[in-house]
């Protein structure tokens, strides 16, 4: 029975009253950071790296991440996603209100 499985459901964060959320799968290599410029006042973003490892936060203040890692950070100034190894994967919600 599935009311038996091995399963654990963790909220990371709820959304706030008004805002929107597009949910996105992000694939990377190594080179280039990927840089993008502010988005609207109040937006965030959230980072979950599902494979390989990866430089992801504000300019000012980014961390690198491994396969498991979460972050949010600040979307409304400029931030910038960087993979540190071949086959980088991450999904990728981002929050505007």
């Amino acid at each position: 029975m599935s009311e038996r499985a091995d399963y654990q459901a963790i909220l990371l964060a709820t959304c706030p009253p008004g805002a929107r959320r597009d949910v996105y799968l992000l694939m990377a290599q190594p080179g280039e950071e990927r840089r993008s410029h502010p988005h609207p006042a109040g937006s965030v973003e959230h980072i979950i790296i599902t494979q390989g490892k990866a430089l992801v936060g504000t300019l000012d203040n980014a961390h690198q991440l491994e396969a498991g890692d979460y972050i949010c950070y600040p979307a409304d100034e400029e931030h910038l996603f960087k993979a540190l190894e071949a086959d980088t994967m991450a999904v990728m919600v981002s929050e505007q209100n």
